[in-house]
């Protein structure tokens, strides 16, 4: 089956299969075997970053080129990564949280979680922004 890059279906499928073969290749083998991880983490981890991935997909394929707009949506693909790394970070930032840690740790990962947003949005709007220059000088 080839894949189609105008079929939302087939973007949603590439990141089913995407994850699952990170996590068959890269996590099971690494985190599990060497490191000594337990399955569940490791899933739990897979099915965070999957779904937050799912999540973020529609929003990333309505911004992508196509023949009416051979520059895609610049502003909406940055917005959409900005708030897809944000939400990921988060997601890993709870999931340390969630651990048994000292108050000082607590403290620091409560911070990080109020920064991350921010500098995530931050990053992609300064990133945004050389883009468009960029493109306006050729």
């Amino acid at each position: 089956m080839r894949f189609n890059n105008d079929r939302l279906s087939h973007w949603f499928a590439g990141v089913l299969i995407g994850w699952a073969i990170w996590s068959l290749l890269l996590f099971i083998p690494v985190f599990h075997h060497w490191l000594g991880f337990p399955i569940a983490k490791i899933a739990a981890f897979a099915g965070a970053g999957c779904a937050v991935q799912l999540a973020v997909t529609p929003w990333l394929f309505s911004a992508r080129r196509t023949d009416e707009n051979p520059d895609g949506r610049i502003g909406r693909r940055s917005a959409a990564l900005a708030i897809w790394f944000a939400l990921w970070t988060e997601l890993l930032l709870l999931y340390f949280l969630s651990a048994e840690t000292s108050r000082s740790a607590r403290s620091f990962i409560l911070c990080c979680m109020a920064a991350a947003p921010f500098l995530w949005v931050l990053i992609h709007i300064l990133a945004y922004k050389t883009l468009t220059w960029r493109k306006k000088i050729y």
